[in-house]
């Protein structure tokens, strides 16, 4: 089954100690859950880039990304 819709990137920084998870999703789909551990703010910033780069199709708009920083 395709995914279909906007690309969409949820991030949950995980700086307090847990590891950090990237979803993405397109519609109600997440494709996967990437866990990153140990990892910095701009090794996470990196590889969230990363990623949006490798799903986004041709000529979409940018990806929606959301973070939880707080964990909220």
């Amino acid at each position: 089954m395709a995914f279909k819709g906007r690309l969409h990137i949820g991030v949950d920084v995980g700086f307090t100690g847990d590891e950090a998870a990237i979803a993405p999703r397109r519609g109600d789909k997440i494709n996967e859950i990437i866990r990153l551990r140990d990892t910095t703010p701009d090794a996470l910033a990196k590889a969230v880039a990363d990623l949006a780069e490798d799903l986004r199709e041709r000529h979409e708009q940018k990806p929606l990304v959301r973070y939880d920083a707080q964990g909220k």
